[in-house]
């Protein structure tokens, strides 16, 4: 199994304005942002639908020394699962594998 690698960046808007604006973010990314006050952190996923698209930025959880860690319920992918409208071309072959 090849092991999954996360990154977690501090958040600024200087951040996303020139660095994560450059980056090809993929759908499948695991790179997270943390936006950080004296009382809480939370977390968010940032991503991309396509090559083109604007960055999505996702809450995906919270700590605090109140309440500890809570998380988003939904998986990665049903967060995920809005692509925004992009079409996706597909295609199927039908194989008999009885000859």
């Amino acid at each position: 199994m090849t092991p999954t690698t996360f990154w977690i960046i501090n958040w600024s808007q200087s951040l996303e304005d020139n660095v994560l604006s450059n980056l090809k973010l993929r759908l499948d990314t695991n790179i997270f942002v943390v936006a950080q006050n004296e009382n809480f952190i939370d977390v968010y996923e940032v991503y991309r639908t396509t090559d083109n698209a604007p960055i999505q930025k996702r809450w995906t959880a919270s700590w605090t020394n109140e309440t500890g860690l809570a998380m988003a319920e939904e998986s990665k992918w049903q967060r995920r699962s809005d692509l925004g409208g992009i079409e996706l071309t597909a295609a199927m072959e039908h194989v008999n594998l009885n000859n």
